[in-house]
């Protein structure tokens, strides 16, 4: 089988930054305001700014890019433009229909739609029906119960729940494990490396990659890692 391209390049990249042990991070203060305001004024981001204002949301603070709304602030692109007739629209995220086959994937892809916007994240909590509430609520039940909150469905603890709420999760069932970090990345070796070191089904579906290529080379190792990718995103694992 041909390599692409792309994975010539890539798994070099990828070998070298866990061979090394080396897990970039970004800046875990670069979210938070610390400049001092006088008050009634606070400390609020505003496109990458600290800015002081006081609260023009009863007792919130809407920045530019948000609105008020029955005193709650929300991102100002609350309404959808382009969603599908199988979609509906959720603070601005067009989110699949809920389905009794697909039990929580829309949350789950409300919620990536959403990133770190917390009205956003609040309004598809409350969009989610109780078929996948009562879901959730059994995994969290198993983790609790299996003592593994913390670990992660793809360490084996939970993962027949996991999926079963998230049948098209990474990982679960017939969707490859790095497919989110191929659709992220491309072609970006050094991307592709930083996307598996936090993503835990692909960074555990390519261990055995790991192992071979570490024995053997990388070149030599085209099924295992085929395996965990998606054949439509790379021609040559078909």
């Amino acid at each position: 089988m041909r390599m692409s391209a792309m994975f010539r390049a890539a798994r070099p990249a990828v070998l070298a930054a866990f061979a090394a042990g080396v897990v970039s991070l970004a800046g875990c203060g670069d979210d938070v305001c610390t400049r001092v305001c006088p008050s009634p004024q606070v400390c609020v981001i505003d496109a990458g700014e600290q800015l002081c204002l006081e609260p023009n949301c009863g007792s919130e603070v809407c920045t530019s890019s948000e609105e008020c709304v029955d005193g709650t602030c929300r991102p100002s692109s609350s309404s959808c433009a382009s969603c599908s007739s199988s979609q509906h629209c959720v603070s601005g995220v067009c989110v699949d229909a809920y389905t009794a086959s697909n039990a929580c994937d829309p949350l789950r892809q409300c919620r990536l739609g959403c990133g770190v916007g917390a009205a956003c994240l609040a309004a598809c909590e409350d969009d989610a029906p109780a078929a996948c509430t009562s879901c959730l609520t059994s995994l969290d039940s198993c983790q609790r119960t299996s003592d593994c909150v913390d670990s992660g469905p793809y360490t084996g603890c939970c993962e027949t729940q996991f999926c079963a709420c998230y049948p098209s999760a990474p990982g679960c069932g017939t969707t490859a494990a790095c497919v989110e970090c191929q659709e992220d990345c491309g072609s970006d070796a050094s991307c592709f490396s930083r996307c598996r070191s936090t993503a835990l089904a692909c960074n555990l579906c390519l261990e055995p990659f790991d192992t071979c290529a570490a024995a053997s080379g990388a070149a030599q190792c085209v099924d295992e890692l085929c395996s965990c990718l998606d054949s439509d995103l790379e021609a040559d694992c078909r």
